[in-house]
């Protein structure tokens, strides 16, 4: 795989090149066709049968990162084998991660060439159920930190009685909510919530504001 990457390298530097190596007895020759990164593989085996394709070593990219609660899958175009990262320093045969945790990661692929891809950023939303706007710097606001990567997506919140005190959609700046409506402090309860997220995620639950003024002590 040495050879390869290093005969490949050779063909980069030049805008048309060829190359020859051997591997396994079957003898390997590339041929780079125009001056993009396209490439003729014609393969001659021991009982000199020949067979030949194209490929473009960088035509390789993330089209999307499918979330499931704490999981994700990478879903990516390029020439198989491809191997897939969260940090472009630990590598995996599968596209599939389990056990992820709150936060924001960058998918990466890369195939057997050793090109990378751009990296791919992706959130798994991190949902606190209560906040406590008392001012002390401490759960003061619901943030969910994430969201700013989706764009175009939209949060709900409602009361008890199906009222929609907050509707929002996303943009580059992300949701942040104080528990307020109108600019008025909301009373001590719990609320419900819609996030219907860009890539298809649909997320629903509760949230608690308590307020700690004179009348809830």
């Amino acid at each position: 795989m040495k050879s390869l990457f290093l005969t490949l390298t050779i063909l980069l530097l030049s805008p048309f090149a060829s190359a020859q190596l051997e591997n396994n007895n079957d003898v390997i020759q590339f041929h780079k066709v125009n001056s993009s990164d396209t490439y003729l593989n014609s393969t001659t085996d021991r009982n000199l049968c020949n067979s030949s394709s194209s490929v473009n070593i960088n035509n390789l990219f993330i089209k999307e990162v499918k979330v499931n609660n704490y999981r994700a899958e990478i879903i990516a175009v390029g020439n198989p084998p491809l191997q897939y990262s969260l940090d472009n320093i630990h590598w995996q045969n599968s596209p599939i991660f389990h056990n992820l945790k709150n936060e924001v990661y960058n998918a990466y692929v890369r195939n057997a060439y050793g090109c990378i891809s751009n990296a791919f950023p992706f959130g798994i939303l991190n949902l606190p159920n209560i906040i406590t706007p008392n001012g002390d710097g401490i759960n003061d606001v619901w943030n969910l930190k994430g969201l700013e990567l989706y764009p175009g997506s939209s949060v709900k919140i409602f009361n008890r009685y199906g009222i929609i005190l907050v509707n929002a959609k996303i943009d580059n700046n992300g949701f942040v909510w104080d528990g307020t409506h109108l600019g008025k402090i909301l009373p001590s309860d719990s609320y419900w919530y819609v996030i219907e997220i860009t890539d298809g995620r649909k997320l629903t639950g509760w949230i608690v504001v308590k307020n700690y003024n004179e009348k809830d002590r």
